[in-house]
């Protein structure tokens, strides 16, 4: 599950393709995503910070998650930024 932990402002901007968005302070308030947690979490911010913090949040929780960095970082994973 791709992941893009941004406002949701940012993410109408752009985002990588088939990325749900649930924003940090949703996952710091306590929100998690809808995946089992055997599943691998894929996250992404504007430079990786965010997507940092949630990294930690959610493995806390659980979840088994792979900080990708930036928006502009997807390409390089083979992963379409739709703008």
């Amino acid at each position: 599950m791709l992941i893009d932990v941004r406002t949701p402002d940012e993410f109408a901007q752009a985002h990588g393709q088939d990325a749900i968005n649930l924003e940090l302070s949703c996952i710091e308030a306590g929100e998690l995503p809808d995946a089992p947690k055997s599943s691998k979490l894929y996250l992404y911010c504007r430079s990786g910070g965010r997507a940092s913090v949630a990294q930690q949040l959610l493995e806390k929780a659980g979840y088994s998650v792979e900080n990708l960095g930036g928006v502009e970082d997807l390409p390089k994973y083979g992963i379409p930024v739709v703008r």
